[in-house]
């Protein structure tokens, strides 16, 4: 059974910010971050004193020698430690370009693990930009760190464990890779040589001269449309344009008098009516080939129907 690491006042106050923080849904599983699958550099968070970071760095060395520790030291012993912790967890991932961190410490009294519990803690680790893993006193001792850690391991040991494949295991991991590698690479290229051994049997690579003479047939019949196309769209627009000329012709007063009639104006102005012509005044008649200009000295009028006025 787990136990908080606090008495009397302090087990107060773990409820008090376990429910605080629970309602803000820092504890909620959706918000936790999953471990890196292949780590280069574990960032860890607790005293260079302790036997919790050695246990660590020959746990990682032994299963995976290949990984970078960086080790931040701080003091984890007693509530005066909670800020040494706090800052460190802020700094370390400022100074070093981690996988992940691990925070914590070997098992010892409930005073001892109090430093886990407080708020200013547990805001570090929800700030953290890489995921924190949780690894305070023993399995029965229960933080606030491990509550709101992306993940909690019982011990330090255990926390090493999980987060560094053992080398074994790495290399199985990549033996499959790099089959299943050989094995795409090999699917792409027997696909590649029968599109090749297909594009070979086509034609234009079999018989090229019979494809350019076939290409050459299509080249022309499709020359030859189009020629007709736009020989019949010239016929059509010539046409177009012949018929409207010959209806601007049939509006130019020009043809009009070149048929015999004549144009009859005086004072500049066309007399439209023999009622507008005024005696003694000139009159000017047009013809298509020329003008002359007189002077009407006897009004006699005509009307349509041959009577004299």
């Amino acid at each position: 059974k787990m136990r908080p690491a606090g008495r009397g006042r302090r087990e107060a106050e773990f409820v008090r910010l376990q429910d605080q923080l629970k309602q803000e849904g820092a504890l909620d599983s959706a918000r936790k971050r999953p471990l890196p699958r292949f780590l280069m550099s574990v960032g860890v968070v607790t005293s260079a004193d302790g036997a919790a970071f050695w246990d660590i760095v020959q746990t990682l060395k032994r299963r995976c020698p290949i990984i970078k520790i960086v080790l931040h030291h701080t003091r984890v012993n007693g509530e005066e430690s909670a800020s040494e912790i706090a800052a460190a967890i802020r700094r370390l991932p400022q100074l070093v370009d981690i996988d992940c961190m691990i925070i914590g410490r070997g098992g010892g009294s409930p005073e001892d693990l109090w430093g886990f519990n407080r708020e200013e803690v547990a805001r570090a680790i929800l700030d953290s930009p890489c995921p924190v893993i949780s690894a305070v006193g023993h399995e029965v001792d229960l933080t606030i760190s491990d509550l709101v850690a992306d993940h909690r391991s019982p011990t330090p040991t255990a926390a090493a464990e999980e987060v560094a494949p053992e080398l074994v295991e790495f290399k199985e991991r990549l033996d499959k890779q790099l089959v299943s590698l050989y094995r795409n690479s090999r699917n792409q290229l027997d696909r590649g040589w029968d599109h090749l051994v297909y594009t070979a049997e086509k034609q234009v690579f079999s018989n090229p001269e019979s494809w350019l003479k076939n290409f050459r047939q299509q080249l022309l019949v499709r020359f030859e449309r189009l020629f007709n196309q736009y020989k019949k769209f010239i016929e059509d627009a010539s046409h177009r344009l012949d018929r409207r000329t010959e209806r601007l012709n049939s509006l130019n007063p020009q043809k009009v008098l070149e048929r015999g009639y004549t144009l009859v104006k005086q004072k500049g102005k066309i007399v439209s009516s023999v009622e507008a012509v005024k005696p003694e005044e000139k009159l000017m008649v047009q013809w298509h080939d020329g003008t002359i200009e007189f002077e009407l000295v006897e009004e006699r009028m005509v009307r349509s129907d041959g009577a004299n006025q």
